[in-house]
C-alpha cells in the first residue's frame, strides 16, 4: 500500500469511528430525576427521589432525598438549584398555620438540605407557585382560607414578612364548603395577576401584581362557578390566551379565555371527567396540559382514572380517553418535558405508574412499569 493510500484509508477509518460515536452520543438518553412529595403520617419520611429513563420507560425509587414533615406539594426553581415544599399542617414551629421550606441540593444532587422555612400564616398549605422572575413564592392555605406571598432573598430563602390575604364566604356543600378554602394560587403567564382558586366559595379571585416589588392589589372575582362545583386548580395554555379549571366536587373541567387588559375569565365550555354511566363517588384532583398544549389531562379519585381531552385552537375540549391509573386515588400526575410519558401518583396504593402518551391521539397506554413510594401526592421533574 502506498503512503497516499495508507493515509487515505486511515482518515476514512477515523471518520467512520467518529460518525459511529457521534450517532451513539445522539441516541444516548440521560435518566431523569423526579422528586416525590408525600404525606408522612404513615410510612413515608419526607421527599423521595425517583430515577426515570425516558428511553426505556424504566422507573426506580432511589430513596429519601430529605426527611421533612407533610411535604404534600413541591416546586422547583427555574435554575433547578432550589426546591420548595409545603408542610401541610395546622401548626408549624409553635405558630398557627402550616409551613413552607426552601431546600438546596447537596453535592452530587442526590440529597436536599434545608435552607430555611417560614410559617405560611394559614393552616394546611397545599399549593406553591413561583413568579416569572423567580423572586416571589405564593402559598395557598386550604383550611386557613387564605394565601401568602413571600419575597425570596438572593440565595432563594423565604423572607419572614409575607403578604397575606384572607378570603371570606362559604358554599352550598355544608361538609366541604363551610368556609373559604384556597386550593391554588398561580400567576398568569404575563405576571400581571395572581389568581387564587377557592374551593370553599366557588370562585377564582384575581389580584393585580407588580413584579418589581411584589405588591398585590385588592382581590376581585375573575370567575364565579356554579355553586357546589368546588374549583381546585387552574392552569394556563402555553401559547394561547386560554386557561383550564378543574372542579373537584362536580368532577368537571372548564375551558376559559381571557384578555390581557382585564383579570376576568370567560367560560368557553364545561366537560365531565367521568364516563356517563359512572354512579360512584368521585372527586377530581390534578390537571395538566401536555407541553405542546394539544391535550389536557385530569385525574379522578374514586373512579381512579385520568381523563384526556384534545384542545382545539379556540379552547374547545373533546374527550379522547379515560384510562384507569392501576392504583387508588391518583392525587397527582406529571408529564415528561418531551410530552411522551405521564406518571400517575396513586396516593392510597403507594405507587407511581408510568403511561406512554400517544403523540397524535393523546391517549394513554399502560407500560406495565411502576415504582413503590409511600403516600405519593406530588411529582416534580428536576435536572
Amino acid at each position: 500500500m502506498t503512503h497516499h493510500k495508507a493515509w487515505l484509508f486511515f482518515n476514512i477509518l477515523i471518520l467512520i469511528i467518529l460518525t459511529a460515536c457521534s450517532g451513539q452520543k445522539k441516541t444516548q438518553v440521560t435518566s431523569m430525576k423526579i422528586l416525590v412529595g408525600t404525606y408522612t403520617q404513615g410510612k413515608s419520611e419526607g421527599i423521595y427521589r425517583l430515577d426515570f429513563n425516558p428511553a426505556t420507560g424504566a422507573l426506580s425509587n432511589e430513596g429519601l432525598a430529605v426527611k421533612t414533615q407533610q411535604p404534600s406539594f413541591l416546586i422547583v426553581s427555574k435554575d433547578q438549584s432550589r426546591v420548595y415544599a409545603v408542610c401541610e399542617t395546622e401548626a408549624f414551629r409553635g405558630q398557627d398555620g402550616g409551613g413552607a421550606s426552601a431546600f438546596q441540593w447537596k453535592a452530587g444532587r442526590d440529597e436536599l438540605s434545608l435552607m430555611n422555612d417560614q410559617s405560611t400564616r394559614g393552616a394546611h398549605p397545599c399549593y406553591l407557585s413561583l413568579s416569572e422572575n423567580g423572586r416571589f413564592l405564593s402559598v395557598a392555605n386550604y383550611t386557613g382560607g387564605n394565601f401568602a406571598v413571600f419575597e425570596l432573598d438572593k440565595e432563594g430563602q423565604l423572607k419572614d414578612t409575607p403578604q397575606v390575604r384572607q378570603h371570606q364566604g362559604s358554599g352550598p356543600n355544608a361538609q366541604r364548603q363551610e368556609g373559604p378554602h384556597a386550593h391554588c394560587s398561580t400567576w398568569r403567564p404575563d405576571n400581571r395577576y395572581l389568581y387564587v382558586v377557592d374551593l370553599g366559595i366557588d370562585q377564582v379571585v384575581a389580584y393585580s401584581f407588580d413584579p418589581t416589588n411584589g405588591a398585590l392589589g385588592e382581590g376581585e372575582t375573575a370567575l364565579k362557578v356554579e355553586g357546589g362545583n368546588g374549583p381546585r386548580l387552574l392552569v394556563f395554555h402555553p401559547n394561547q390566551k386560554l386557561a383550564f379549571l378543574v372542579n373537584e366536587l362536580s368532577s368537571s373541567v372548564l375551558s376559559l379565555s381571557y384578555k390581557e387588559s382585564t383579570p376576568g375569565l370567560s367560560v368557553i365550555q364545561e366537560k365531565s371527567t367521568l364516563p356517563g354511566d359512572f354512579q360512584g363517588e368521585n372527586s377530581c384532583a390534578h390537571i395538566q396540559l401536555r407541553p405542546d398544549g394539544r391535550f389536557l389531562y385530569v385525574s379522578n379519585r374514586g373512579h381512579d382514572s385520568i381523563a384526556a381531552f384534545s384542545v382545539s385552537p379556540d379552547g374547545k375540549l373533546a374527550l379522547v380517553d379515560i384510562e384507569p391509573t392501576q392504583g387508588k386515588t391518583p392525587r397527582f400526575f406529571t408529564i415528561t418535558p418531551d410530552g411522551q410519558y405521564l406518571l400517575a401518583a396513586n396516593q392510597h396504593s403507594d405507587s407511581v405508574v408510568v403511561f406512554k402518551i400517544d403523540k397524535e391521539s393523546g391517549q394513554l397506554e399502560p407500560t406495565g412499569v411502576q415504582a413503590e413510594v409511600y403516600s405519593p401526592v406530588c411529582l416534580q421533574f428536576v435536572n
